[in-house]
């Protein structure tokens, strides 16, 4: 965001662009290249409920993604406020309630290949 001067101006004196500017990097970035990551190295097995749960997070990441830059790009237009709060709230509860699905309904690989030592 720092590349152009007057993106970057706007990515530090608008809270709601920095705000999802790093939640686009550590959630949307990071997260499902992670998430991507054990499943292409077949760490995780892709079960329903699996795919349940991390498009349960997906929508939530888009949502709060989505809402943070719409109501910064309003701002810095000057067009004012939205009430964007609760969507951002329930944007917020899909993230650990997809989380949550991920962890409960994941089946771990067995690795047999593991030998402990007497």
């Amino acid at each position: 965001m720092t590349i152009i001067p007057a993106l970057a101006m706007l990515s530090f004196t608008i809270k709601s662009y920095l705000i999802g500017f790093l939640h686009l990097l550590l959630l949307g970035l990071l997260t499902t290249a992670l998430l991507g990551m054990a499943l292409r190295q077949k760490w995780l097995v892709a079960t329903a409920p699996l795919r349940m749960g991390i498009f349960v997070f997906l929508v939530g990441i888009t949502v709060s993604e989505g809402l943070l830059f719409v109501q910064g790009t309003l701002f810095a237009l000057g067009w004012g406020m939205i009430p964007y709060y609760w969507g951002l709230f329930l944007g917020s509860i899909c993230l650990p309630l997809g989380v949550l699905l991920v962890v409960v309904f994941s089946q771990f690989k067995q690795h047999s290949e593991l030998v402990v030592a007497s």
